[in-house]
């Protein structure tokens, strides 16, 4: 609601249609992790070293998942507004480019909120929104007043960053995680990611006629890079990490 009285009505538009691209895969994802993971968590809340391998080598698996939506989203939103959504939605691009990461977000600040619960601290959870929502609402008019529909994004972007460091350096307190163990959970996703992103932006100059079925082979080739790179170099890692959600030790 704050957001369309400080935009027009396309601008609104746009805003619109960026979020629901950029923000469906992820909110899909997070609604699992809420679901599969708090029964796992719940069941070991007492014991913290274990709690602690369980919440890295989850962070691990969201990581493997998210990072290669997020660069496929990320790289391709202009030839997907082009594409499927016309010249009226080319503005969207460049809102999408930002929200993605807001995207990114979502499905590590939801894992957070599920650890808190599952441990007993569900008031750890209220806090997170209060603190995001404090945020974008301190945000939101500078930004809409400096760049539009695009610091409206920019804001919503920040109001997520903040409440995810804030909040995984209390998690990291209580679960007694120091941050390089978290950092390895990004030793190989991060890198697969940036070379998956740079295999489609390099595969684009093959893209003649900017139609669905180039786009659809475009896709598909980073996906394949990144899922046969993830097959060969984390088989046995991804395995551990299924092992870990099912509850087994």
């Amino acid at each position: 609601m704050t957001v369309g009285r400080l935009l027009d009505a396309n601008s609104l538009g746009l805003y619109q249609m960026a979020m629901t691209i950029s923000s469906m895969p992820m909110t899909n994802i997070a609604g699992i992790i809420g679901k599969v993971i708090f029964p796992a968590f719940s069941s070991i809340q007492e014991d913290i070293s274990r709690l602690r391998r369980a919440y890295l080598k989850t962070l691990q698996l969201i990581l493997l998942i998210v990072i290669p939506v997020t660069v496929s989203i990320y790289t391709l939103s202009p030839e997907f507004t082009a594409i499927f959504l016309g010249e009226k939605w080319s503005g969207s691009a460049s809102v999408i480019s930002v929200l993605v990461f807001s995207g990114f977000i979502r499905p590590l600040l939801s894992l957070i909120d599920t650890v808190f619960n599952s441990i007993g601290r569900p008031k750890m959870g209220t806090a997170l929104q209060m603190l995001r929502l404090t945020t974008l609402l301190l945000l939101l008019i500078p930004f809409a007043m400096w760049k539009g529909v695009v610091g409206v994004a920019c804001a919503v972007l920040i109001g997520n960053i903040v409440p995810l460091i804030v909040f995984s350096w209390v998690l990291f307190r209580v679960l007694k995680i120091r941050p390089y163990e978290a950092a390895e959970s990004l030793a190989y996703s991060v890198p697969a990611g940036i070379a998956m992103g740079a295999v489609i932006l390099s595969s684009k100059h093959l893209m003649q006629n900017n139609t669905a079925t180039e786009f659809f082979v475009l896709a598909a080739t980073g996906w394949i890079f990144y899922c046969s790179l993830t097959w060969i170099v984390q088989r046995r890692i991804c395995m551990e990490l299924v092992n870990t959600i099912r509850g087994k030790r």
